[in-house]
């Protein structure tokens, strides 16, 4: 089973006094772009990052944000923009929860934050079943993960993903060996009116290097944040500025991009949680790229 994440907050406590982003009220509008099949494809590729031999995950229950090194007013701002976002495209949302399973952290030193989780737990929560169903569903962290964590950037994200077993279904694991470099989940259900067996995230993290943020807004940060909290994409990726996920490029703060989800970020999301987990990725992929053509009127 997983440990609850007292250790996390201990970390993050420790870490120091509330920082504050300077901020203004500026607000810009947003120039539409009509999308090629193809680049719908690639931007819904990059929202949802997966490791061979496993299903993309998403949110099955309540998002609860926690925000930690930020003085609560402006806590409040990135709480309240989760919360908008999250019901704008019909994902559960428990602002009260006891246990919170988004971690927000904003410091002036986003390696120094980075560097102390990953002393405290150097698997970052990977690697684990948080249900007790079997103790090697997930592959640990990469090294080439794990050294992009430790990459100087303004936001930088991880997550924690378990298998959610349906009633009435076993779980199998095919390890690696020789033949393979991937282990492999198989289940069987005995009856087809459960729900299926999938993976799904447990946990995010959310590391703000608010040093680095230049000149972005309040609202522009806290969509930004949203939209990695809600799909947890590609960081590797460079995104296209049809997305919010364009905010930053090499690091650096773009103001002529998007300040808030865009119709695009707001029909993957759509897509992403409409569509059926227990299915390969590329199937999902497909099918959540027909779904953004179709809000788009094609």
């Amino acid at each position: 089973m997983v440990r609850r994440n007292g250790i996390l907050g201990a970390v993050i406590c420790a870490i120091g006094a509330s920082v504050v982003l300077q901020a203004n009220a500026a607000t810009e509008n947003i120039t539409v772009h009509a999308l090629s099949s193809a680049e719908v494809k690639a931007a819904v590729k990059a929202m949802t990052p997966v490791r061979p031999n496993h299903q993309i995950s998403r949110w099955n229950r309540p998002v609860c944000p926690k925000v930690y090194g930020l003085n609560p007013i402006f806590s409040d701002i990135i709480i309240q923009h989760l919360q908008s976002n999250a019901k704008l495209v019909d994902i559960a949302f428990d602002r009260n929860c006891a246990q919170p399973d988004v971690y927000i952290v904003a410091s002036n030193d986003g390696d120094d934050v980075f560097r102390k989780i990953h002393q405290i737990n150097p698997t970052l929560w990977q690697g684990v079943d948080t249900n007790g169903a079997t103790s090697l569903n997930l592959d640990a962290m990469s090294t080439a993960d794990t050294d992009l964590l430790r990459k100087d950037r303004p936001v930088r994200w991880f997550r924690s993903v378990g298998v959610e077993v349906s009633d009435g279904a076993y779980v199998s694991y095919l390890p690696t060996g020789p033949w393979k470099d991937t282990p492999t989940i198989e289940t069987s259900d005995v009856s087809a009116l459960n729900l299926p067996t999938r993976e799904e995230t447990k946990y995010v993290f959310i590391i703000i290097d608010v040093s680095k943020t230049g000149s972005m807004t309040w609202g522009a940060l806290s969509n930004y944040i949203s939209f990695v909290a809600l799909a947890q994409p590609d960081m590797a990726t460079a995104f296209e500025p049809f997305s919010i996920m364009a905010d930053f490029e090499n690091g650096q703060y773009r103001a002529d991009a998007p300040k808030t989800l865009t119709p695009f970020d707001i029909a993957a999301l759509k897509a992403l949680y409409a569509s059926a987990p227990n299915q390969s990725p590329e199937q999902e992929r497909n099918e959540m790229v027909q779904n953004i053509l179709r809000s788009s009127g094609r």
